[in-house]
């Protein structure tokens, strides 16, 4: 018989005061006894395999052990600060989210971050046409869009007390082409990157076209508008400084197909 390897897990790690937490042993060769101890808990220890509903009802961060054996052998794992009770107020989450950009090429990403309200403790997000299309993490990161169009976000987020969603319609665009397509014959220059909030665009345009850029703020609103006549370049000085810190993105639109970019204002 060889050695137990203690192992367990939760399906949540951090909940509000007044929930409850099943724990299930994940623990190897074959375990015949186990031993729990749940610091802050009620009960604070139990000897059966699979403990569940261990009560949490003060804030703060507490360890867990579990020392299981098999008759022939042990083993303890005790884990310093496994579970946050975050503070209950007694309300249900206001969903609210933004995302790193609202504006894309084809093929690329977007990163989620929840700003809900009331201490959710759950995240439920469906992405219409990204992929993956729906995730349960609090900020989804790297969701790709590969097919051009405008496309709705959703967020329902819960604790305790309820919970609430928010959706955003037509949230992301994701445009058709890049630089190619527009007919750029040198690669768009955004410099400093990061920047204070002064910055310089810089970009060369084959088409003679007029240049339309767009800057959106982290969450999808227009800052600035701009319509130049580039004459086949433009060299153009642009200023983000009062509207603050933050991501922006900057759509570029000649002859009805963009290209973005990222701009970063420290």
């Amino acid at each position: 018989t060889q050695n137990v390897n203690t192992n367990f897990s939760t399906a949540a790690t951090t909940i509000l005061e007044g929930q409850s937490i099943n724990f299930s042993d994940l623990s190897t060769e074959n375990p015949t006894n186990w031993d729990w101890y749940f610091e802050g808990a009620t009960p604070d220890s139990s000897a059966i395999e699979n403990p569940s509903s261990i009560l949490y009802s003060t804030a703060g961060t507490y360890d867990v052990e579990l020392i299981s054996w098999n008759g022939t052998s042990g083993d303890t794992l005790f884990i310093i600060d496994y579970i946050t009770v975050l503070p209950n107020n007694g309300l249900a989450p206001v969903a609210e989210f933004i995302a790193s950009a609202s504006s894309i090429n084809i093929g690329q990403t977007v990163n989620f971050t929840d700003l809900s309200s009331n201490t959710p403790t759950s995240w439920s997000w469906v992405f219409s046409n990204g992929t993956p299309s729906a995730s349960t993490d609090q900020n989804p990161q790297n969701i790709q869009y590969n097919t051009d169009g405008t496309f709705d976000v959703s967020l329902v987020t819960g604790n305790i007390n309820g919970n609430d969603s928010e959706i955003k319609l037509g949230y992301i665009t994701v445009n058709p082409t890049g630089i190619e397509s527009v007919n750029f014959n040198s690669s768009i220059n955004i410099y400093p990157n990061p920047t204070s909030g002064l910055f310089t665009l810089e970009l060369e345009n084959n088409s003679n076209e007029f240049v339309t850029v767009k800057i959106y703020n982290s969450i999808g609103q227009i800052v600035i508008t701009e319509r130049y006549n580039t004459n086949g370049k433009l060299i153009k000085e642009l200023n983000l400084t009062p509207f603050g810190a933050g991501i922006y993105n900057i759509e570029i639109n000649v002859d009805g197909q963009s290209v973005s970019k990222r701009l970063v204002v420290k």
